[in-house]
């Protein structure tokens, strides 16, 4: 019997800089940053990356054998010092919260809780609005983008920062004030699912 392995890194990445690190893993979650950066796995392309964002390599169907990464790339994009804290391992690991690589299924199901219905929001042109109020007991946010541009999501303190493309789907946890910036002339639209505790 084997088991899972983990190792918590720091990569501070200096303004406008990058880094590169060798590591091993079948998972990655990052813990911290100080903003938004970009990371890539391996020679793939390189993504939005953001505190809470974690990745896992699929098992092959046939052997059962996790997919393994060797080389993490980071890239500062906003012009100021960034701090990354992150985990990276083979296997699975509990923390109480999250279950790291699989499926990433939540483990906390036993809260009491209802859904929203998916509300669309319309993100003026060249504008802002607020997608939620402040929520205590808002457990989780499931947005997707189903307009036609690019739009950013923005907290309370009035900073923008985490791009969704259209389709895409971001899942997060929050109970601030969650707004949206668009920078586009046309409008752009989320749909907005939010999980909340009961």
């Amino acid at each position: 019997m084997s088991f899972s392995t983990f190792q918590e890194i720091v990569v501070n990445l200096p303004a406008g800089g990058g880094s590169k690190r060798y590591l091993t893993g079948s998972f990655f979650r990052i813990i911290s940053a100080t903003h938004d950066f970009k990371i890539g796995v391996d020679a793939q392309s390189m993504i939005g990356a953001f505190a809470g964002l974690g990745l896992a390599g699929e098992a092959d169907p046939v052997t059962g054998e996790l997919a393994i990464f060797n080389e993490l790339v980071f890239e500062e994009t906003l012009g100021v010092a960034n701090e990354v804290t992150l985990i990276v391992g083979t296997g699975k690991v509990f923390d109480d919260r999250v279950v790291f690589g699989g499926t990433n299924v939540p483990v906390d199901v036993q809260l009491p809780n209802n859904l929203s219905p998916g509300l669309v929001k319309v993100i003026p042109a060249l504008g802002g609005v607020a997608l939620l109020s402040a929520d205590a007991d808002r457990h989780k946010l499931f947005l997707k983008n189903v307009g036609a541009v690019t739009v950013w999501l923005g907290v309370s303190n009035g900073e923008y920062g985490h791009p969704i493309a259209p389709g895409e789907i971001i899942e997060m946890e929050s109970t601030g004030l969650i707004s949206c910036y668009n920078g586009n002339f046309t409008q752009g639209k989320l749909s907005v699912l939010a999980e909340r505790v009961i």
